[in-house]
């Protein structure tokens, strides 16, 4: 596996709030996004798609999300829109394959 690079867009990412319900539930744009929820992109390249591919999901700071609200970790929101959109500090996933990388400029890029 190369674990280059993934665009945001082939994860299937989708700009997020918080649900009343629990979870998140979708917005269309990034200033009235609160997160970002997108697919593993180690798991995506390991199965060759969304098929037993986990989500990730990263709350942003400073936009109101609940300090009670899982996961707790919150990640500083850079760019307008889901091609410009970086974070920061980098994510590491604490189950499963346990990825570890950065969203920069709309792309999901391994450590």
């Amino acid at each position: 596996m190369t674990h280059a690079p993934t665009k945001l867009e082939i994860l299937c990412a989708r700009f997020v709030v918080p649900s009343a319900k629990g979870g998140w539930r979708e917005v269309e744009t990034r200033a009235e996004a609160q997160g970002i929820w997108f697919l593993c992109p180690l798991c995506f390249e390991h199965h060759g798609g969304d098929v037993g591919t986990h989500g990730i999901l990263a709350w942003f700071v400073g936009v109101g999300v609940r300090e009670m609200v899982e996961p707790t970790t919150r990640w500083k929101a850079f760019g307008l829109s889901m091609e410009e959109l970086s974070l920061s500090p980098s994510i590491r996933t604490q189950n499963g394959c346990k990825w570890h990388g950065w969203v920069r400029s709309g792309e999901a890029v391994p450590a």
